[in-house]
């Protein structure tokens, strides 16, 4: 659904769309494989296995593959890697990230220009709330939701109407702007017009998951977009 005229609110994922944060996922991911002798995920594996949060991200990394069964890794290991990967993160989230050119402008155009814009990301509130502060980002939002706040997280949709009820703003008069599927798809269940952008970490070709109605190759690109676009 392409969009009549400028939004009232614009929804970000983090990862891949705000910034690339790989490298950081990586050595944290590498970091927890060693603490528990495992065979350490390459940073193209990590790139591979980000999107549906830290949970699935372990799962992977410690299985090796994307598509884990149930049962496969024990609730046991899961749970000491996860405490494990919350202190290399954390100790990390200074390091090893980019924001990408032309972010903080596009934001700080849509403050000036009444667009409420907020971050609708699966990377746990307990890193992302921080490393967008570390990013000074986290102070152009109106409201940051990362994950496990809600009991169900991207591809499905229940983030992205929660966001927009607290914003006040009908997903009509909205827009989704992320990296991967699990950005796009939740937007085209429920009629919310959906940006993507080629430069992130999606995995495939993203016609063959959902149907983005704008695909950008940079945020310029996205900007003036939404410059041109009627008020």
């Amino acid at each position: 659904m392409l969009l009549k005229k400028r939004p009232q609110a614009l929804l970000f994922d983090l990862d891949g769309t705000l910034a690339d944060t790989i490298l950081q996922l990586a050595k944290a991911a590498k970091s927890t494989a060693c603490a528990l002798g495992l065979k350490e995920p390459s940073l193209d594996e990590t790139r591979g296995y980000v999107g549906n949060g830290v949970q699935m991200l372990l799962k992977r990394a410690i299985a090796g593959h994307f598509e884990v069964k149930d049962g496969e890794v024990s609730d046991e290991l899961l749970t000491k890697a996860r405490a494990l990967f919350n202190d290399f993160y954390t100790k990390g989230l200074h390091d090893n990230y980019t924001v990408y050119p032309h972010v903080e402008e596009t934001l700080r155009w849509c403050k000036d220009n009444g667009i409420k814009i907020a971050v609708v990301t699966n990377k746990p509130a307990m890193f992302s709330e921080p490393l967008l502060k570390i990013m000074g980002l986290y102070d152009l939002f109106d409201m940051v939701l990362g994950g496990e706040i809600l009991d169900k997280k991207k591809p499905d949709p229940t983030p992205l109407l929660f966001v927009l009820d607290k914003l006040g703003i009908n997903k009509e008069q909205a827009c989704m702007v992320g990296d991967s599927a699990n950005d796009i798809i939740p937007a085209n269940s429920v009629n919310i017009p959906a940006v993507f952008f080629t430069f992130g970490y999606c995995r495939g070709n993203i016609e063959d998951m959902s149907q983005p109605d704008y695909k950008f190759d940079n945020w310029m690109q996205f900007l003036n977009m939404l410059k041109e676009l009627p008020v």
